[in-house]
C-alpha cells in the first residue's frame, strides 16, 4: 500500500507547533496522537488561553467548571500542514505566579484531523476528491487484478512452472447527484524479498472507490460518501464493514498571471472515528456468507439505487444497520429496536391503507365520545385511531417478498406476526413479556430482523432466485429458519 494513505488502525503521532487560526503569532510547540480506536490527543508545551481560571483575586486564582473549545487547531510538522477539529481542552496545569489564563500545559481532543492542510472547519469547500477503503470491499468488487496459472505433468502434478498475472481491471464510473463514483483499483508492482531462510515475492491489489464531485466537497461531505459505502458494503457482505482508511485531495493551486498550475494536487489524509474501524490484514468474509457482489448487481447499477434507496428509507436502514454496527447485549433492547424498525419501514414505504374510510371512522369516533363527558374527551379520542395494528403492519411487509423467499426463512408467518405484536406490546407498555423465553424473543428479533433485510435487497433489486438461495444457503438464515420453525411456529398447524 502507497505511503499516502493513513490507515486508521495504526498508532501515529506528529510532533510540531500548534497556533489558533486567528492568532498565528502564538505558536506552542507539541505532540498529536493517535490512537486506533479513535482517539486524538495534542499535548502542549504551553497552551492556549482557556478562560479555565481567573486572574489572581485577592491572592485566589478561581477555577470554572466551563470546558473552553476551538473549531480548529492549525498545526506544522515537518512542513506539512495539520488541522484538527471540534477540540476541546480536557486538562490544564499551571502555576500561581504563570500570566492569567495561560497554562503551562494542555491536553486537548479532537474530533478530527486533517493530516496534510489547513481548514478552518469541516464544512469548508477545498476538496476535488476523495478516495475510500472499506472492508470487503475486494470481496464485493468482485473484479480481481490477478490470475494465476500452473503447468502439469501427465500425472496431473505440478512440474514447478507457473505464473501470476497483474492485469488493472475494468473501472466503471457512475454520475450521482453531481459526483463521479469510481470503483477503481490501487495496484502495486510485484517486488522480491530476500530473506536468511526464503525468498518471497510480493504485489498487492487494493479496491478502493473514488468519488469525484462537480464542485469541491467539504469534509463532512467525504465523511457522507464514505457512511454510504460503508453501509452499503455492510447490507452486502452481512457483516459490519469498518471504514480502513478515507483520503482525500486539494486541487493545484492556479496562477492568476499565466493560467498554469505551480504546485501538485495535495493529497490530505483523515483521521476520525467511524461507526467501525477497519482491518485490512485479516481475511475477507467467506464467499458463500456474501449477500451479493457487483457480478450480481454492477457497480453502475447497485450504487444509484442504494443511494436512493438511503435517502428515501433513511431512517430503517439506519436502525437495521445500527444493529449490525453494535447490537445490544439485551434481547429486549433488540426486539424493541427491530419492530421499531419495521414500523419506520411501512410508513417510509407507504405500504397498508386506512382500516376504515376517513368519514365512517370520524361518524364512528364522534358517537362513541358522545357517551362520554366532555372533560374526558381528550384521553379516549387521542387513543382512538384510525391505523393499522402492528401485527397488520408486519404482514403488510412481509407480504413485499415473494412466498418461496420468505417459506425459506419463517415456516409460519401467521405466528410469527402474532407473537411479535404480543411480545413489543408486553414489553413496551408493561416492562416484560410473560410467557415468552429469552429463546422465543431472540426468535422473533432474529426473524423480523431477517424479513427486514430481505425487503430492502428486494427493493435494490436482487432477483427472487438470487433471494431464494441465499435464505437457503446461508449459515445464518438456515440457522434462524430452524429457530422459527421451534418458537414461532403453530403445533396445532
Amino acid at each position: 500500500m502507497p505511503e499516502s494513505y493513513l490507515n486508521l488502525r495504526s498508532t501515529e503521532e506528529w510532533s510540531g507547533v500548534w497556533w489558533l487560526p486567528d492568532r498565528p503569532d502564538k505558536q506552542v510547540p507539541g505532540t498529536l496522537h493517535y490512537a486506533p480506536n479513535g482517539t486524538l490527543t495534542l499535548t502542549l508545551i504551553g497552551g492556549f488561553e482557556d478562560g479555565l481560571f481567573d486572574p489572581e483575586i485577592e491572592g485566589r486564582i478561581t477555577s470554572h467548571d466551563e470546558r473552553t473549545s476551538w473549531k480548529a487547531i492549525w498545526g506544522a510538522v515537518r512542513n506539512q500542514e495539520l488541522t484538527i477539529l471540534d477540540c476541546i481542552s480536557v486538562a490544564s496545569q499551571r502555576r500561581l505566579s504563570s500570566a492569567p489564563n495561560t497554562p503551562e500545559r494542555q491536553t486537548i481532543l479532537a474530533t478530527s484531523a486533517l493530516i496534510g492542510s489547513h481548514t478552518h472547519n469541516e464544512n469548508e469547500t477545498v476538496f476535488s476528491q476523495c478516495e475510500i477503503s472499506v472492508e470487503n470491499l475486494n470481496q464485493w468488487a468482485a473484479s480481481p487484478a490477478f490470475t494465476f496459472s500452473w503447468e502439469l505433468l501427465s500425472d496431473g502434478r505440478p512440474n514447478g512452472h507457473g505464473g501470476i498475472e497483474v492485469a488493472p481491471p475494468e473501472e466503471p464510473s457512475v454520475d450521482i447527484h453531481h459526483a463521479k463514483w469510481t470503483l477503481a483499483h490501487v495496484l502495486t508492482l510485484p517486488t522480491i524479498d530476500y530473506f536468511r531462510g526464503s525468498t518471497v515475492a510480493r504485489t498487492s491489489e487494493t479496491a478502493i472507490v473514488r468519488v469525484t464531485p462537480d464542485q469541491p466537497c467539504t469534509l463532512n461531505d467525504a465523511l457522507r460518501f464514505t457512511r454510504l459505502l460503508q453501509d452499503l458494503v455492510s447490507l452486502a457482505t452481512h457483516r459490519a464493514a469498518g471504514v480502513i482508511w478515507l483520503r482525500l485531495t486539494i486541487p493545484a493551486a492556479r496562477s492568476s498571471e499565466d493560467n498554469n498550475f505551480h504546485i501538485l494536487n495535495r493529497d490530505v489524509n483523515v483521521l476520525y472515528s467511524p461507526a467501525r474501524v477497519g482491518i485490512d490484514n485479516e481475511k475477507e468474509v467467506e464467499p458463500h456468507r456474501v449477500f451479493f457482489t457487483c457480478q450480481d448487481l454492477p457497480f453502475t447499477t447497485i450504487l444509484p439505487r442504494w443511494i436512493e434507496l438511503h435517502e428515501r428509507l433513511l431512517a430503517a436502514s439506519n436502525i437495521i444497520l445500527g444493529l449490525r454496527y453494535a447490537p445490544a447485549e439485551y434481547v429486549e433492547n433488540n426486539l424493541l429496536t427491530i419492530v421499531s424498525a419495521a414500523e419506520v419501514l411501512h410508513r417510509e414505504l407507504k405500504l397498508g391503507k386506512q382500516p376504515i374510510p376517513n368519514e365512517a371512522f370520524k361518524t364512528m369516533r364522534d358517537s362513541m365520545l358522545d357517551q362520554i363527558p366532555n372533560k374526558h374527551h381528550p384521553r379516549p379520542k387521542g387513543n382512538i385511531r384510525n391505523k393499522s395494528t402492528l401485527r397488520e403492519r408486519l404482514h403488510d411487509i412481509v407480504n413485499l417478498l415473494d412466498p418461496s423467499v420468505v417459506a425459506e426463512l419463517i415456516p409460519d408467518v401467521k405466528t410469527w406476526a402474532r407473537n411479535t405484536a404480543i411480545a413489543r406490546n408486553s414489553l413496551a407498555h408493561e416492562g416484560k413479556t410473560p410467557g415468552k423465553p429469552p429463546e422465543e424473543l431472540m426468535a422473533i428479533v432474529n426473524s423480523t430482523t431477517a424479513i427486514l433485510l430481505f425487503v430492502v435487497l428486494d427493493n435494490l433489486g436482487l432477483s427472487t432466485q438470487k433471494q431464494r438461495k441465499v435464505a437457503r444457503d446461508h449459515p445464518n438464515f438456515r440457522a434462524i429458519a430452524q429457530q422459527s420453525q421451534k418458537w414461532l411456529s403453530d403445533p396445532r398447524g
